[in-house]
């Protein structure tokens, strides 16, 4: 029982006698060249501490050995190859042991390989997803910067614009009040030469006392004649200035129904200098056909202002020339009277002297033929008076009807001129009501052009800031999806740096494991370093006592077989 003990402690010895080891100054690569010297070396330490050997166990039987010694070389061969079966698996063990930790290393020299692709991979995305971030941003800087430097540059059109369309509005104001105080002074003298007609009415009233009959009718018909076509004339200026006033109505009319229908599409193409220089374009089309009509209507004007001098020079004509005539039939009138007052004064004497003539004559008869004569006399000087008083009449009733005549040719002219002032007033009124009308309508449209330019620059401004928010939102949604794609590969590649770190810690604490077999190893082999010095000694010792224990042996089946072959002799 000694000898396999002592067997398995030697082997234990030597694969254990190379003292304290450790996982990083002898690698499994340095126990397995280890374990083999310290294979030949048991080998050779069986061969010279055990005497079951063929050679031995030939000189045994040489010697003549008993079926003892049989049974120690069986069962030692039979320890001997356990003991070789135990090192050939502690062998193989150990290669397999080797190549685990080789290809242990290989697994983690290639999950650190891995790890490194990994996060080199890692890095790389990050540092391109970083500059492809910074890229984006510096883009949507750089269009943010875009859409401000467009929008200050469509607000400085756009106050530009306002500024120019409020100068044009101040010229057009300019102009409506040049073109007012242009009224207004021909109003003052339309109201003097009113005046001036009330004065030349006054004095042709205190001239056309002393008309006469057919100097009047002439005159009347001359002033209805003058009259109806001043009337006729101031009817077609009437007519013209209306035509040519609706005319200018309706292109204005049309120039706003242009501008609201460039407006209107202006409006879905926002382009304010498109706008403008359609307007502009619009503006120089109807221009011309404006002037045209302001020419026109001043033409016009100037037309029946010439008209109405050429007329009122025409009609003073007239009443300068029908007084004249009137002071000329006046005199006359005034010779025919005195003629016929001489004439009757003439007869009258010539009456008186004949009836002096008579009485003087027919003196035998002045008893019966005074009376007569005197009564006859009387009646015929009554009748002269008679018709003198009736000629005289008839004469102030022809100079009061040649004065109710002038009277109501001064009040016809009165009237006409009344209501030529009534007229032009009228006209005047409804200018200026038209001028305040089309300032209150120039007004009103630089105010919606005003709303319509602060509206087009809020929606400007709200279309460039939903254009921002959109392109900021787009930015934010491609980031989260990037960062959504990037997190997934992140996560997967987090989940493969998990594996590969868990498969490290696998390996780490399988190295662990192996390590702590080697250090208790190691401590086997510190308690069995003495061991191995204690059976060191024991096999020396157990030599010579094999020794002398086969030398007894020997001599006893030397002995043995000596006294069998006697007896069999015997």
């Amino acid at each position: 029982m000694v000898a396999p003990f002592s067997i398995f402690a030697i082997t234990l010895g030597v694969l254990l006698g190379a003292g304290p080891l450790s996982i990083q100054a002898f690698p499994l690569s340095r126990i397995s060249s280890l374990v083999n010297d310290r294979r030949g070396c048991f080998e050779h330490n069986i061969v010279y501490a055990l005497p079951p050997t063929e050679n031995d166990v030939d000189t045994v039987k040489e010697q003549g050995g008993s079926g003892q010694m049989e049974s120690l070389r069986r069962t030692l061969f039979a320890e001997l190859e356990k003991m070789r079966k135990q090192f050939t698996e502690m062998s193989e063990s150990l290669s397999k042991a080797k190549e685990r930790e080789e290809k242990a290393q290989g697994t983690i020299a290639t999950l650190k390989e891995q790890r490194q692709n990994v996060e080199s991979e890692k890095k790389r995305a990050v540092d391109s997803k970083k500059s492809e971030f910074v890229e984006e941003m510096s883009n949507i800087s750089d269009e943010l910067e875009g859409a401000q430097d467009y929008l200050r540059q469509t607000l400085l059109k756009t106050k530009l614009e306002i500024t120019d369309l409020q100068s044009q509005a101040k010229e057009r104001e300019g102009r409506l009040r040049s073109e007012i105080a242009d009224l207004e002074s021909r109003l003052e003298a339309l109201r003097q030469e009113a005046a001036n007609a009330a004065r030349s009415r006054d004095d042709a009233l205190k001239q056309t006392m002393n008309e006469v009959e057919d100097i009047k009718a002439t005159s009347r018909k001359e002033m209805r004649d003058a009259k109806s076509s001043a009337f006729d004339d101031r009817k077609a200026i009437k007519r013209d200035n209306y035509a040519q006033e609706t005319r200018i109505q309706q292109a204005e009319m049309d120039l706003i129904q242009a501008e609201r229908e460039q407006q209107l599409a202006a409006q879905e193409t926002p382009k304010i200098s498109v706008l403008q220089n359609a307007l502009n374009a619009m503006k120089s089309m109807m221009e011309p056909q404006v002037a045209e009509m302001k020419e026109r209507r001043s033409a016009n004007e100037m037309f029946f202002a010439v008209s109405k001098k050429s007329t009122k020079v025409r009609l003073d004509d007239d009443l300068s020339e029908a007084e004249s005539e009137f002071e000329a039939a006046q005199s006359a009138e005034r010779e025919n009277m005195q003629q016929t007052i001489s004439s009757y004064e003439l007869k009258l004497e010539n009456k008186e002297r004949e009836l002096v003539n008579k009485l003087r004559l027919s003196n035998e008869r002045a008893d019966r033929a005074v009376a007569e004569a005197i009564s006859a006399a009387k009646q015929n000087r009554i009748k002269l008076y008679e018709e003198k008083f009736n000629a005289v009449r008839d004469q102030q009733n022809k100079k009061r009807i040649a004065l109710q005549e002038a009277l109501l040719t001064q009040t016809s002219v009165q009237d006409m001129y009344d209501a030529e002032l009534e007229n032009e007033i009228f006209l005047l009124e409804e200018e200026k009501g038209k001028a305040k009308q089309r300032l209150a309508e120039q007004e009103q449209y630089r105010e919606d052009q005003n709303r319509e330019l602060l509206l087009k620059i809020e929606q400007l401004t709200n279309q460039l800031s939903q254009q921002i928010r959109d392109e900021k939102a787009a930015a934010e949604e491609d980031l989260r999806v990037l960062k959504i794609s990037k997190g997934d590969e992140l996560a997967n590649s987090r989940m493969r740096t998990n594996k590969a770190l868990n498969d490290i810690q696998t390996a780490r604490s399988n190295l662990i494991l192996l390590q702590d077999m080697l250090q208790e190893l190691e401590v086997v082999d510190t308690e069995k370093g003495a061991l191995l010095q204690e059976l060191e000694e024991e096999r020396s010792s157990f030599r010579k006592q094999l020794k002398r224990t086969a030398s007894v042996a020997i001599d006893r089946l030397t002995l043995k077989n000596y006294r069998a072959r006697r007896e069999n002799r015997e």
